[in-house]
């Protein structure tokens, strides 16, 4: 009775949740594997470690940019760890909340169809474009071509039977995907030109009705996951960025209202900047806590501006000193893509 109470209160809020369920179905001999125990949770698997002694082996994990401890006994595995609340808890709000038809071509269970669809539309519904649909034929294109290709190379979707955006990721989680093509918004507001913000302005396009997508291997053997995106006028269509697409700088009442937090939208981006494939700036970061005037000045400034400022200091110590910062060049869009999921999808269960 007392180590039933013991576990009761070491899961505490996480009883009866996918994390919980995840753990209670593990112990010493039946341990867990990493990379689906952070997906319980919602979260991206990022960093494993292990230890044993005294009959019990301790899991360290790092599931987004979340040190999470699961001690496993005999008897079970526990964690003091209480989940936040993720996107993927609760269905989008109001004219949001659409029911995905079961899967018919692509290679994502209904569940996940379902998954990819509530997550595209609680990101709409936080940036401010209507709902979409998802669309059986729109689906069976996408996962045809991606079966066709079977690379991560991009299509000439423009120009199929049903003309659509193409967004493309590496490896096989849908929401991992979306979540990478949504924080693209972290790097710059000018959508149009900027070069660093095509995924989130295909998925965010206001003309965008339907949406499908498919996953398959890549030809080094990981994964891609290709979404479609069908409207009018097309995603990314040059002339139609001002009506479809408003600027938005993330605002923590912007995700609450659509049930998301600011909160998982700052751990999803903190990974992605440390993997290297993700730069907030300006407002946007500032508004997820995650600017720094500091960061972004000498992060972002060469070393002979850098040194060049300190001796003029030194020569003139009461002489004010611009320095000129430069922008290094931004990453090509095409290696935006090549996300760096594959390297946690190989343990998958």
């Amino acid at each position: 009775m007392i180590r039933a109470v013991a576990v009761a209160c070491l899961l505490g809020a996480a009883a009866g949740t996918p994390w919980g369920k995840y753990l209670a179905g593990h112990n010493y001999a039946n341990p867990i594997n990493w990379v689906t125990a952070c997906q319980k949770l919602g979260q991206t698997p990022s960093g494993y470690g292990m230890g044993s002694g005294g009959g019990k082996k301790t899991y360290h994990l790092k599931c987004d940019s979340n040190p999470i401890d699961v001690v496993c006994s005999s008897s079970s595995c526990t964690s003091s760890y209480v989940p936040a609340k993720t996107a993927g808890d609760t269905p989008p709000p109001g004219k949001f909340d659409i029911k995905a038809p079961a899967s018919s071509c692509s290679k994502f269970s209904s569940e996940q169809v379902q998954a990819f669809l509530n997550i595209h539309n609680k990101m709409r519904c936080a940036v401010g474009a209507p709902p979409v649909h998802w669309d059986r034929k729109l689906e069976c294109q996408a996962q045809h071509t991606q079966d066709k290709i079977g690379a991560f190379k991009h299509s000439d979707s423009y120009s199929m039977k049903i003309a659509a955006g193409e967004n493309l990721a590496t490896g096989k989680s849908p929401e991992n995907a979306a979540w990478m093509w949504f924080t693209e918004y972290l790097q710059s507001t000018d959508y149009a030109h900027g070069g660093e913000t095509g995924h989130y302005s295909a998925m965010s396009w206001k003309g965008v009705t339907k949406i499908g997508c498919g996953v398959g291997d890549g030809s080094d053997g990981k994964g891609v996951v290709r979404c479609q995106y069908h409207g009018s006028p097309l995603p990314n269509m040059a002339g139609s960025y001002g009506t479809n697409l408003d600027t938005f700088y993330g605002e923590a009442s912007s995700f609450k209202k659509c049930g998301m937090t600011a909160g998982e939208v700052k751990g999803k981006a903190s990974l992605y900047k440390k993997w290297g494939i993700l730069r907030p700036t300006g407002k946007m970061a500032s508004n997820i806590g995650l600017y720094s005037v500091t960061d972004e000045i000498w992060s972002n400034t060469s070393p002979t501006a850098f040194f060049s400022a300190c001796a003029f200091i030194g020569a003139a110590a009461m002489v004010t000193v611009a320095v000129v910062v430069r922008r290094r060049r931004s990453l090509a869009q095409e290696d935006r893509e090549l996300l760096a999921v594959e390297a946690v999808e190989d343990g998958l269960e």
